[in-house]
């Protein structure tokens, strides 16, 4: 990770049509990986507090709920894709059944019913749409 590659990312958030940043590949939540991804995604929230940001991990929200990282990302999709929970339709945000897409306020689960009805609405895509659009509007750090 560059300071080239953070310019690349902050260049594309700029853009009006992208509507957040997307946190995958591997597990951000790493421990070598934590301070060099919260300063990122710190400088992203205060530069565009309006973007949503996403992160994906292989672990449970209990095995990262005190994570430096979580402060900063909207919606959390954790839970190790399963093979035999594939979903056949695979919508957008989530591989198998067992992951959960959580939305968050502040590092906390966000219970409001809004943000529930959200995440609630996001998990459903699956049953609506035939292909996986993971980068739909959003800047992607693998």
């Amino acid at each position: 990770f560059t300071a080239e590659t953070e310019a690349q990312i902050m260049k594309a958030l700029d853009s009006k049509w992208i509507a957040g940043f997307s946190l995958l590949g591997g597990d951000p939540f790493e421990p070598e990986h934590e301070a060099v991804l919260a300063g990122l995604l710190q400088r992203i929230k205060e530069r565009f507090p309006e973007k949503t940001v996403w992160a994906w991990t292989g672990r449970t929200y209990k095995h990262v709920e005190k994570s430096r990282l979580l402060p900063f990302i909207d919606r959390l999709v954790d839970g190790a894709y399963v093979q035999k929970l594939h979903l056949a339709k695979q919508g957008a945000w989530r591989g198998s059944s067992n992951q959960r897409i959580i939305p968050l306020h502040q590092g906390r689960i966000d219970e409001s019913p809004a943000a529930q009805a959200e995440a609630a609405a996001a998990e459903a895509e699956h049953s609506l749409t035939g292909s996986a659009v993971k980068d739909r509007g959003r800047a992607i750090c693998p």
